[in-house]
């Protein structure tokens, strides 16, 4: 960890976004603050170029900037704990190198909202999102309409949605179990360490953008490969709180699996979705968004299909 006496440290989180990183570091160069604060790079050996940008940005600012080395890829999770423990600052600011922030007022608004609200371990706020590698005028924001004031652990849990760039978190409540390092997603592991020690705040600006692309990872998954990914973040999210939350996570579970079913009519996906249909229907408790008509349908088109396989065959 840097004895460098920052209020906030800035966790950049990078893999192969060399079109995208020099804006994500210049966010983060820009921001206007009355206390000091460093920029922790974590990228994971890059093939791209992208820690020949990295190092450039990192001879300039020699007192703003930190890159962690890495002599070989970490991989995803190993990279984000490494990078968070190298973290000084009493607040951490989550960035990852395709996203960028748009306010230079973002990270002294959130430590002022810290300062003042010791309650909360961790606040985040709106985002646009951008689509593709180039920028548009057409801006779609993350939330529709203003999210909650103030979550709890029981809310996270149940799989609220929260842009990643967007997030600030009081150090003091990180914690590394062995389940982080398995999870597909440890974003998700960050909120549900802040809930289990104060209360989540949303601030209702939008200061920054977050980028979906073809070459992020969770982006250029299919939608199994998506289901299938929160699927894994719960149950391991499940085992990391001891289960005292099974209720809501196993209802969550029950959602994905849902969503997975619907998928029955995409070309090529009739064995997926019925592997989604049964986990669906065995698991307990059914998440109340479930619509058992539209289940039925499914049933009832891979009956038919299979019925339809058995005749042909005849």
């Amino acid at each position: 960890m840097s004895n460098n006496p920052s209020r906030v440290s800035v966790c950049l989180i990078a893999y192969n976004h060399r079109p995208f990183i020099a804006q994500a570091i210049e966010g983060a160069l820009h921001q206007q603050t009355r206390f000091p604060y460093e920029i922790v790079i974590g990228d994971d050996s890059s093939t791209d170029g992208t820690d020949a940008v990295v190092a450039d940005y990192a001879r300039r600012y020699p007192g703003r900037i930190r890159v962690l080395p890495t002599p070989k890829r970490l991989g995803m999770q190993r990279n984000v704990v490494r990078a968070l423990r190298e973290c000084g600052g009493e607040y951490v600011a989550m960035l990852e190198g395709d996203d960028y922030w748009l306010s230079q007022e973002k990270l002294q608004r959130q430590a002022d909202f810290l300062n003042a609200h010791p309650e909360c371990s961790l606040c985040y706020h709106n985002v646009y999102i951008l689509r593709g590698t180039c920028g548009s005028d057409e801006r779609e924001l993350f939330f529709q309409k203003p999210a909650r004031d103030r979550l709890c652990l029981r809310d996270v849990v149940g799989g609220v949605p929260m842009p990643t760039c967007s997030e600030m978190i009081r150090r003091a409540v990180l914690e590394y179990p062995p389940e982080l390092y398995e999870s597909p997603g440890p974003d998700r592991f960050l909120t549900a360490m802040a809930a289990k020690k104060g209360q989540i705040a949303y601030i209702d600006a939008v200061l920054g953008v977050y980028r979906i692309h073809a070459g992020g990872i969770y982006a250029s998954l299919d939608d199994f490969g998506k289901i299938q990914h929160e699927i894994r973040n719960s149950e391991l999210l499940n085992q990391y709180l001891n289960f005292q939350y099974d209720r809501e996570i196993k209802q969550a579970i029950s959602l994905a699996h849902y969503r997975g079913a619907r998928l029955y009519r995409v070309p090529g996906a009739g064995a997926k979705a019925r592997h989604h249909l049964f986990k669906c229907l065995i698991t307990f408790p059914h998440h109340p968004d479930i619509r058992w008509r539209a289940l039925a349908g499914a049933l009832a088109w891979h009956v038919s299909s299979r019925l339809h396989r058995t005749l042909s065959s005849a």
